[in-house]
């Protein structure tokens, strides 16, 4: 006797599986595009630093001019309009900084808000699970063959299926083991385990 994952089970844990993934992937790539829209408001600091530049080089510009009749007073006006025009380009930049920081941040709260707890709910008993049926299936593959298996197995499911599940199989579960009827009991173990038994 050996045991094998029935295709119907294998195909619904695969399906759960793929939900759980497309439902990652989805909120990953939506994190991705609002990451991007909101690096897009750069585009305001951007044209913030152009008109920081343009002032500063305006303030030059009226720097370099030489009219001696104004003389002093222009080049003060001159230096305060370079220094507000860097003072933009500044705030420009610093704001481009702030927008790009902002805009990761904000991408990787809108993916990571919804996956983290399906993660967190879903992995932790699904790779559990996959282990429980691996080392099972190990177990059952060492005692093929063993006769006292199938009572082995039609015990544990006495001690772990629920009381309805168990009356669907037996109608007195208690006689069948104490008569060595195991094999529907058998069965359900497996069956609850996600597995059938197939003989070669």
């Amino acid at each position: 006797m050996t045991a094998r994952r029935p295709l119907g089970r294998v195909a619904a844990v695969l399906a759960v599986d793929v939900m759980v993934a497309a439902w990652v992937v989805l909120w990953i790539v939506v994190g991705i595009v609002v990451a991007d829209a909101a690096n897009g408001l750069t585009q305001l600091s951007d044209a913030v630093g152009a008109a920081g530049g343009a002032v500063t080089d305006s303030g030059e510009a009226l720097g370099s001019l030489d009219l001696p009749i104004v003389g002093q007073p222009l080049a003060d006006a001159a230096a305060g309009i370079e220094r507000a025009g860097q003072d933009v380009e500044a705030t420009g930049r610093s704001t481009r900084a702030d927008i790009e920081r902002f805009s990761r941040l904000l991408g990787l709260a809108v993916a990571l808000i919804p996956t983290v707890p399906m993660l967190a709910y879903y992995l932790p008993p699904r790779l559990a699970r996959g282990r429980e049926a691996g080392a099972f299936k190990q177990m059952v593959h060492d005692g093929d063959g063993d006769p006292r298996l199938e009572e082995f197995l039609a015990r544990r499911a006495v001690e772990r299926l629920s009381y309805s599940r168990l009356r669907a199989v037996s109608r007195m579960p208690w006689r069948d083991l104490d008569e060595g009827r195991f094999e529907q009991l058998a069965e359900a173990e497996l069956h609850r385990m996600g597995f059938v038994r197939r003989s070669d």
